[in-house]
């Protein structure tokens, strides 16, 4: 799961599938050893790609370009140092302490994002014209203009959701994604026309070093600063969500201090190889507690894994790996949460009726869903947008509540004076 994976979200970064790979490979070992957490998976994240992305695109970088690979690294080495100093600070509380109706707000818009982008690689084709430079609008291009669509990539694309969707009811550790893989690597070898694929890739230890973050001109490093920073917070938010969850379910005691250290340090270690930003990952830490991992040792076990296969030359294999099966995996791990989220559901059930938190929250979800749809040059300022207006409310409220504190100690001096 790791490998498809990350090769699919380096095409969504635009970072070409060798910078997913080696982030992928240098990460998982560190935070196995240094993290708090049994289930957490760590790995390259559509978040991250999505955000790595507009990052470099806003400062002009041609995508897969030398100096764009040089600056996704440095994103991932600013965003390790940033998880490194809130954890050294005790900063863990504080950071998963963001309102969850922004949270969810921001991720939903993000993962509609993700899904839209997935869509040329799965119809194998390009939107043109105005509508193209959006997600979104491309997306709605496309749907509008199936003629252009390339047939044997849509099929198989097709089949890749149909048996990740059905994969599970075989048996629940079904490997599905391998075998859509497997299914699609066949396809190409043999001649059968199904699209575009990934290509090969080689990896020379030798070419390691200097590390490609220390490659970057200083402008463009100086420039990258605020977002790599950013990049550092609001991408740890995901795997904490996944600590929080399994904390609340089986009471395994997890630290977020920890987590923020150890996941720094994968981020370090990815920088070094020329990686991208890692996270904490739900779809592979799902995965892996559904198919039976109970300690650290699946997370360390996975990581000399793709150390192998990027050493040993596994690279190869790339060479006839469709994208429209790396498509159609990245949408079928966010197809569970295109929903509304729990705190938006009010929205379509009598609002009007709610009490005042519900309808405050659920304003705060919609509307920094909106801001994250909206968000020029890079999606995080949508979730800066929701938190502005999480601080409006919040002024709001202490305004009415010392409005309401003064007429009370009013009545009760009217009181005592009659």
């Amino acid at each position: 799961v790791a490998m498809p994976q990350s090769c699919a979200y380096a095409l969504l970064a635009g970072t070409g599938v060798k910078c997913a790979v080696m982030a992928a490979a240098a990460a998982s070992i560190p935070c196995a050893i240094l993290g708090s957490s049994r289930y957490l998976q760590v790995g390259c994240l559509s978040l991250g790609a999505l955000l790595t992305r507009g990052a470099l695109v806003n400062l002009g970088i041609p995508l897969g370009s030398e100096v764009y690979v040089m600056g996704a690294a440095t994103l991932a080495f600013y965003a390790g140092v940033t998880r490194v100093a809130c954890g050294v600070a005790k900063l863990g509380n504080i950071m998963t302490s963001l309102p969850v109706s922004i949270l969810q707000g921001f991720v939903w818009a993000a993962t509609w994002m993700v899904f839209f982008s997935q869509v040329p690689a799965m119809v194998g084709a390009a939107a043109s014209g105005p509508l193209a430079g959006h997600f979104a609008t491309a997306a709605g291009w496309l749907a509008a203009h199936p003629m252009i669509w390339h047939p044997g990539n849509f099929a198989l694309a097709a089949a890749t959701i149909v048996i990740m969707l059905n994969g599970g009811k075989i048996h629940k550790m079904f490997p599905s994604a391998l075998v859509c893989c497997v299914l699609g690597c066949v396809l190409a070898a043999t001649g059968v026309d199904v699209g575009a694929c990934v290509g090969a890739i080689q990896v020379d230890l030798g070419s390691l070093f200097p590390p490609a973050a220390l490659q970057i001109g200083p402008e463009i490093a100086k420039a990258l600063v605020i977002p790599g920073i950013a990049l550092g917070v609001i991408t740890y938010l995901e795997g904490a969500a996944v600590c929080r969850f399994w904390a609340e379910q089986d009471g395994e005691e997890w630290s977020s201090d920890k987590e923020l250290v150890a996941q720094g340090v994968a981020n370090i270690c990815s920088a070094a190889v020329g990686g991208m930003t890692v996270a904490g990952v739900i779809s592979r830490s799902s995965f892996g507690i559904l198919s039976g991992a109970k300690t650290k040792l699946s997370h360390f076990v996975t990581g000399c894994c793709l150390i192998a296969f990027t050493v040993l030359g596994g690279g190869a294999l790339l060479e006839v790996l469709p994208k429209a099966v790396l498509g159609a995996l990245v949408s079928c791990g966010v197809l569970p949460l295109l929903g509304p989220t729990p705190k938006m559901k009010p929205l379509f059930d009598n609002i009007k009726s709610q009490p005042y938190e519900v309808k405050r929250d659920c304003i705060l979800a919609c509307a920094t869903a909106v801001f994250t749809f909206t968000a020029r040059p890079t999606l995080d300022i949508g979730l800066y947008r929701g938190i502005g207006l999480a601080l409006v409310f919040k002024l709001f409220e202490y305004t009415r509540n010392l409005d309401k504190k003064k007429n009370e100690d009013f009545e009760k001096a009217q009181g005592n004076n009659a």
